[in-house]
C-alpha cells in the first residue's frame, strides 16, 4: 500500500524480484497467484538470471517451464499467443539439453539402478545415449534468450554457434530439434546435421549416400575416379558409380562412345540391361545414333526380347536416311499417328517400316488414298490411284478400296472407272464379287448416260434405281419423250440405245411393247368441268400422245406399218380399242406431216380410204365407243351418215353426250340439214351446252351459211366472258378471245349484233385482265356502222386514255389504213393533249410520229410537234441540270423520234 500498488501487482513484482536473483522458493511463492502476465514475467527473470550468472539448475529450468505452460493455458492470458508458444519452445529445448547433460545422466541413471531393476527410456535410444558437457548450457540461454529481443542475424549466428557445438558432439537430433525450433532456418544450416545423419553415423543411410553420386558426377563434370573414392568411403561396391556413370554418359555426353569403353566391365548384365531400358525413354526421338548406340549395348547383352530389338534397330536405320526427321518414341508408341502426315509421295520408302513396326502395307496405301481424298476432290481422276491401288497385296483389298473410291467419289466418270479397275481385278481369280460388280458398273453407266440426257432438259438426277432395263427406258421416254419430240432431238434416243445396250436388251423390242402400252392406255377424262376456257383440252391426253410421237419416230418405217396396222386390224383384239386407233393414226399422220412422208402406201388395199378420213372415222368411233355403241370401222366408213345421224336423233336426242356426237357428226361429213341443225341447236341451247355452241360456230359460219345461228349468237360469245374460270392458262384466254373477235368480225348478221354490249363486257374486264382492253378494241371495229363505232371508240379514250394505244396500233395493222378511221384517230389527238401524251410516250409513240408525218398537213401534226418540242425541251434542260451526258443520252433516246418528225 505505501508504493501505491494493489496485492496482485506487489506480489508479482516481488516474484519478479526474487527471480532475477535466482531465489526460485521465492519467485515461486510470490507469483503463484498472481496472473499469466506475473507468470511470463518471472519465468524471463529466471532464465535472464541464468544467462548473466552462467548457473544453470534443473530445477529452475523446470519452474520457468511450468510458469510459461500455465502462463500460455490461463484464462487470464492477456498476451500474443504466438510469442508465448515461441519462448515456450525455446525452454524446452533447453530442458532438453540440460537433460542430455553429463551430470543429469549420470543423476538419471543412478535413480534408475537404485529403485529400478528395468529402465523404460523416455526418448528415442540414439537420442538417450547421447551425454552433453555442462558447457553446453550457456550457449543454449544464448540461442534461447536472443529469440526475444535479438534480430535475425544474431538469432542465426547463435543458431549456428549452437549447433555446430552439438555436431561437435555427434548430437544430431537435438541439432535438428534446434534448428526446427528457430523461426528462420538457414540454408547451409540444415546440411550439417543432414549429412552427418546420414553419412557419419553408423547406421547411416545408403541409399542417400548413392543418391549423391549423380549430384557429384554432374559436378565434377563426370569424373569417375571422384565418385569411385567417394563412394569407397563408405563400402558401396564400384559397380554402383560405374552404373550411374553409363547413365550419365547416355543421357548428356557428345563422347559417350569413347567414354563408355571400359566401365562396362565393371557393370554386371543383370543391372545394365534394365539401366538401359530406363535410359532408352529419356533420350532424344531424333537421337538416332544414340538410341542406335543403346540398342546394340542391349543385343551384346542376354537380353531376351533380341527380336524386338532388331525391328527397333531397322526402324533407326531406316530414320537415318529419312527425311523429314522423325520421332522415333511416337513411331514405336503409335505408328500412324506420325506416319499419317507423311503418307504422301514418299510412300514407297515408308513400307520398308512395315515389317519392323507390324503394320500392314496395304493399310497404308489405304491412308495414303484417304489422304488423297481429303479437301476437295473433284479435280481427281482415277489413274491418280491406279498406281497406288496395283500395289496392294491382296486382290481383295484392291477391289473393297476401288469399291470404296467409287462411293466416296460418286462423279460419273470416276465411279465407272474406279468399279471397272475392281471389276477387272475379280475376274483374274474368278472372285465371288464379279457378278455383283457388273452389276453396279451396268448401274453407274446407267446413271452416267441418264445425266448426260437430263442436261440437256431439265438435269434431273435419275429418280431411283429400276429393276430392269425396260422399266428404265420406259421412264426416259416418259419423262423426257414429249419435250425431245418437240425440239426434234434425237439425244433421248441416244440415251435409251445405251442403257439397252449396257443391259444386253433388245431396243426396238423395248421401245414395241411401250408403245402398245401407252396405245393402250386407259383414257381418263380430265377432272374439271368442260368449260369455253378449256373444251376439249386433255393434257395427260396430249402428253401422252407427245412421248409416242417420239417413241415411235425411230427413223424405221415398220413402226408406222405396225400403227397402220393397229388402226385398220378387223378382227377383234383385247385392248385394241378405236381409242388406241385413233391414237396409231394421229401419230402416223403428224409424223408422215412433220417429215413430209407419203401416205397411201401405208394404208391396206382392204381400206380404200386417205388416211385423214380414216383417222376421222376412228375419232368418231372412240365416241360411239364410249357411249357403249359399237360399231366396226368398215361398216361406219362406208355407212350413210346422215341416216345414221337421224337414228341417233330419234333415239337420243335428250344425251347431251350423243348431242355432240350428233354435231360432230354433221360437221365432219358437212351434213347441210337445216332443219336438224335447227333442232340440235335448240336442243343444245336448252341444255345450257354453250361450251359445245361456241366451238361449233366457227365451222357452222364457214360450212353452213344458211343456219340460222341469230336466236344464240350473241348469247353464245357474251357465254365465256360471263363465266370466267379461275387459273386459266393465259394461252387459252388469248385462244378464246381471238375466237370471240374473229366471230364478230365474220358474224353474218353483223348489222343486228350487240357489239357494244360485247365491247362493254370486255372494256369491265379489262379492270382484272389488261389484255381484255386490246380485244376490246378490236371487237369494236367489228362494228360496221362508221358513226356508232367512233362514238364507242372515243367512249372507250374517255374512260381510258390508255386506249389510244391499242386503237393505234391496230389501225397501224391495217393496209391500207382506213382514211376514215385515221381521220377520226387525229382528230381524237388533237382534240385530247393527254391522250397524245400517252400514246408518244408508249412503245408505239415513234410509229405514231412516223404515221402521222406521212398524213396530209392536219392541226394534229401541228400538236405532235409542239408537244415532242415542249416535251423534249423540258427533258434536255432538266439533264443539262444535271449532267451533260444526261443531256446526250436523252439526245440519243429520242433522236429517231424527232428525226422523223
Amino acid at each position: 500500500l505505501l508504493l501505491g500498488m494493489p496485492t496482485g501487482e506487489f506480489r508479482a513484482f516481488l516474484g519478479v524480484q526474487a527471480a532475477s536473483i535466482g531465489d526460485v522458493d521465492q519467485a515461486l511463492r510470490f507469483a503463484r497467484n498472481t496472473n499469466a502476465t506475473a507468470m511470463k514475467q518471472v519465468a524471463v527473470a529466471l532464465l535472464k538470471y541464468m544467462v548473466v550468472s552462467s548457473q544453470i539448475s534443473h530445477r529452475r529450468l523446470r519452474l520457468a517451464r511450468d510458469l510459461l505452460v500455465n502462463c500460455v493455458t490461463h484464462e487470464s492470458c492477456t498476451t500474443t499467443m504466438d510469442q508465448d508458444v515461441t519462448l515456450l519452445k525455446q525452454v524446452a529445448l533447453l530442458c532438453s539439453i540440460h537433460d542430455h547433460t553429463t551430470d543429469q545422466s549420470d543423476a538419471r541413471d543412478e535413480l534408475f539402478q537404485t529403485y529400478l531393476p528395468w529402465r523404460i527410456y523416455e526418448h528415442w535410444y540414439r537420442e538417450a545415449a547421447v551425454t552433453l558437457k555442462s558447457s553446453v548450457l550457456p550457449l543454449a540461454m544464448t540461442y534461447a534468450m536472443s529469440q526475444q529481443h535479438a534480430t535475425t542475424e544474431s538469432i542465426a549466428l547463435s543458431a549456428k554457434q549452437l549447433i555446430s557445438y552439438l555436431v561437435d558432439v555427434q548430437a544430431p537430433q537435438l541439432a535438428l530439434s534446434v534448428l526446427l525450433s528457430a523461426p528462420v532456418i538457414p540454408d547451409d544450416a540444415i546440411e550439417v546435421p543432414y549429412l552427418f545423419v546420414l553419412f557419419i553415423d553408423d547406421r547411416r543411410d545408403h541409399k542417400a549416400i548413392q543418391d549423391v553420386v549423380p549430384l557429384l558426377l554432374d559436378a565434377t563434370s563426370l569424373d569417375l575416379y571422384c565418385a569411385l573414392e567417394f563412394t569407397r568411403q563408405y563400402n558401396i561396391p564400384d559397380s554402383v558409380p560405374c552404373l550411374l556413370y553409363v547413365k550419365a554418359l547416355l543421357l548428356t555426353s557428345t563422347d559417350y562412345k569413347s567414354q563408355i569403353v571400359g566401365v562396362l566391365e565393371d557393370v554386371h548384365e543383370h543391372e545394365l540391361i534394365p539401366l538401359l531400358l530406363s535410359v532408352l525413354p529419356k533420350l532424344s526421338g531424333t537421337d538416332y545414333d544414340r538410341l542406335l548406340f543403346v540398342f546394340n549395348l542391349l543385343q551384346k547383352s542376354a537380353y531376351t526380347e533380341q527380336d524386338e530389338v532388331q525391328n527397333r534397330v531397322q526402324v533407326l536405320h531406316f530414320l537415318q536416311h529419312y527425311t523429314p526427321q522423325l520421332c522415333f518414341h511416337a513411331i514405336m508408341s503409335d505408328p500412324w499417328s506420325v506416319l499419317a502426315s507423311q503418307l504422301t509421295a514418299t510412300t514407297g520408302q515408308l513400307v520398308s517400316l512395315c515389317t519392323p513396326l507390324d503394320i500392314d502395307a496395304d493399310e497404308m496405301y489405304m491412308r495414303l488414298i484417304k489422304n488423297m481424298i481429303q479437301g476437295d476432290p473433284s479435280s481427281l481422276s482415277f489413274d491418280s490411284f491406279r498406281g497406288i491401288l496395283s500395289k496392294f497385296s491382296q486382290v481383295d483389298h484392291k477391289i473393297t478400296t476401288a469399291e470404296w473410291l467409287s462411293k466416296k467419289i460418286p462423279r460419273s466418270s470416276f465411279a465407272i472407272s474406279a468399279v471397272q479397275f475392281a471389276l477387272d481385278m475379280s475376274q483374274q481369280p474368278s472372285h465371288p464379287k464379279t457378278q455383283r460388280l457388273q452389276q453396279t458398273l451396268v448401274q453407274l453407266q446407267t446413271t452416267e448416260c441418264w445425266n448426260a440426257m437430263s442436261q440437256e432438259f431439265d438435269g434431273a438426277a435419275l429418280p431411283e434405281p429400276q429393276d430392269s432395263p425396260k422399266k428404265l427406258i420406259e421412264l426416259v421416254y416418259f419423262k423426257y419423250g414429249q419435250q425431245a419430240w418437240t425440239t426434234q432431238t434425237s439425244v433421248v434416243h441416244d440415251a435409251a440405245l445405251k442403257i439397252a445396250t449396257l443391259n444386253d436388251a433388245d431396243l426396238a423390242t423395248i421401245q414395241h411393247e411401250i408403245r402398245w402400252k401407252w396405245l393402250s392406255a386407259r383414257h381418263t377424262k380430265p377432272p374439271t368441268q368442260q368449260t369455253v376456257w378449256n373444251y376439249l383440252t386433255d393434257d395427260d391426253e396430249d402428253a401422252r400422245l407427245g412421248r409416242l410421237l417420239y417413241i415411235s419416230w425411230t427413223g424405221d418405217p415398220n413402226v408406222l406399218h405396225e400403227l397402220v396396222k393397229y388402226a385398220c386390224d378387223p378382227v377383234p383384239r383385247a385392248g385394241l380399242t378405236y381409242r388406241v386407233k385413233y391414237r396409231a393414226l394421229q401419230i402416223v399422220q403428224q409424223i408422215a406431216d412433220t417429215f413430209q412422208l407419203e401416205t397411201e402406201t401405208l394404208i391396206p388395199d382392204s381400206m380404200a380410204v386417205p388416211l385423214s378420213e380414216l383417222k376421222q372415222s376412228c375419232r368418231l368411233l372412240v365416241m360411239f365407243e364410249e357411249l357403249q355403241h359399237p360399231h366396226s370401222l368398215a361398216s361406219f366408213v362406208k355407212s350413210d351418215k346422215e341416216s345414221l345421224v337421224r337414228g341417233l336423233w330419234r333415239e337420243h336426242y335428250h344425251d347431251p353426250a350423243v348431242v355432240i356426237l350428233i354435231s360432230e357428226l354433221m360437221v365432219s361429213y358437212a351434213i347441210a340439214n337445216d332443219s336438224l341443225w335447227h333442232r340440235v341447236l335448240q336442243q343444245m341451247v336448252s341444255l345450257a351446252m354453250f361450251p359445245t355452241l361456241f366451238h361449233l360456230l366457227r365451222p357452222l359460219i364457214r360450212q353452213f351459211p344458211s343456219v340460222d345461228l341469230k336466236p344464240f349468237f350473241e348469247q353464245t360469245i357474251r357465254w365465256p366472258l360471263q363465266h370466267m374460270d379461275k387459273g386459266i392458262v393465259p394461252a387459252n384466254v388469248e385462244c378464246i378471245l381471238e375466237e370471240i373477235v374473229f366471230l364478230i368480225q365474220q358474224c353474218p348478221f353483223i348489222q343486228s349484233l350487240n357489239v357494244v354490249d360485247i365491247v362493254q363486257l370486255l372494256h369491265t374486264m379489262s379492270t382484272q385482265f389488261e389484255m381484255f382492253s386490246q380485244y376490246a378494241v378490236q371487237s369494236a371495229f367489228g362494228i360496221p356502222q362508221v358513226a356508232a363505232r367512233t362514238a364507242l371508240l372515243c367512249h372507250l379514250c374517255d374512260t381510258n386514255h390508255a386506249y389510244v394505244v391499242p386503237i393505234f396500233e391496230y389501225l397501224a395493222n391495217l393496209s391500207p389504213l382506213d382514211v376514215v378511221d385515221a381521220d377520226f384517230f387525229a382528230s381524237y389527238i388533237v382534240s385530247h393533249p393527254q391522250a397524245q401524251q400517252t400514246l408518244v410516250q408508249s412503245v408505239g409513240g415513234q410509229r405514231y410520229c412516223e404515221w402521222i408525218a406521212r398524213r396530209p398537213d392536219t392541226s394534229a401534226m401541228d400538236h405532235a410537234l409542239a408537244f415532242l418540242y415542249v416535251f423534249f425541251k423540258g427533258f434536255i434542260l432538266t439533264g443539262a441540270c444535271l449532267n451533260d451526258d444526261v443531256v446526250v443520252a436523252g439526245w440519243n433516246t429520242a433522236d429517231s423520234t424527232t428525226r422523223t418528225t
